[in-house]
């Protein structure tokens, strides 16, 4: 899988909502967190 460098406007634009999949970064290290129940609607729910 080829890597893939984001600036932190193009970040951003992976928010998680209206229909937008939802990444975050963490440590320079940029995740997919679409799936994830607990990023619903892009934000964090504690489980």
């Amino acid at each position: 899988m080829a890597e893939k460098t984001f600036t932190v406007e193009e970040l951003k634009q992976f928010d998680g909502q209206d229909g937008h999949k939802a990444y975050v970064a963490v440590e320079g290290v940029v995740y997919d967190v679409t799936g994830v129940e607990a990023w619903q609607a892009g934000k964090h729910h504690a489980t």
